[in-house]
């Protein structure tokens, strides 16, 4: 199988995921929420990029949140990490932060 990148199913030119977890405070998941929605319209908008992400919620009690944000390269990647600006939200503890190359993408879109 050949990949967008043209590679063999490896390549660093594919683009990548990153993938945060957060552990967010008792009675603040919908202001987590709007807090997530609200920094991911801005970087998207205003970082190169930076491809928008997804929110995802376990069903787990109490709950971890997961985001996947998908970026064109990894050096958008880390300018942004640079100056990301912004603030952290302060009911949520970011506890995981992993970089993914993404390799085919079946999404329907």
């Amino acid at each position: 199988m050949v990949h967008r990148d043209g590679a063999d199913g490896f390549g660093s030119g594919a683009m990548i995921r990153v993938i945060y977890r957060w552990d967010v405070g008792t009675g603040m998941e919908q202001a987590f929420c709007r807090w997530w929605h609200d920094g991911t319209l801005a970087i998207r908008r205003d970082r190169a990029g930076a491809l928008g992400s997804v929110l995802l919620r376990t069903r787990d009690t109490p709950p971890t949140f997961v985001a996947v944000a998908r970026w064109e390269t990894t050096a958008d990647l880390e300018a942004f990490w640079a100056d990301a600006g912004g603030q952290a939200f302060p009911d949520a503890e970011l506890t995981a932060i992993e970089i993914f190359d993404e390799l085919d993408d079946l999404e329907v879109r």
